[in-house]
C-alpha cells in the first residue's frame, strides 16, 4: 500500500512539475516574442511616432492583461494608467 501511494504521489507530483515548467516556457516565449515585436516597431515605425507609441502600448497592454487573465483577477484600470 505504501509503496502504491508513494507511486501514485511522484507521478503527480512529476505532472504538476510538467504543467509549471509548460506554463513557465510559454511565457517565457511570449515575453521574447513581445520584446522583439517592439524592438522591431521602434525600429521601422520612425515615420509615425503617434502609431509606433500606439502599437507599443497596446503590446504591454495585451501583456498586463493576459497575466491577469491567467491568474483568474479581473483587469483593473490603474494597473493600465500609466500605458
Amino acid at each position: 500500500l505504501a509503496f502504491t501511494l508513494g507511486l501514485i504521489l511522484s507521478f503527480r507530483l512529476n505532472r504538476s512539475i510538467l504543467r509549471f515548467w509548460t506554463a513557465m516556457t510559454g511565457w517565457g516565449n511570449m515575453v521574447v516574442t513581445s520584446r522583439s515585436m517592439v524592438s522591431s516597431i521602434l525600429v521601422h515605425g520612425r515615420d509615425n511616432p503617434y502609431h509606433r507609441d500606439q502599437i507599443v502600448c497596446w503590446t504591454a497592454a495585451i501583456s498586463i492583461a493576459l497575466k491577469r487573465r491567467l491568474r483568474r483577477l479581473d483587469i483593473e484600470s490603474s494597473e493600465l494608467l500609466g500605458i
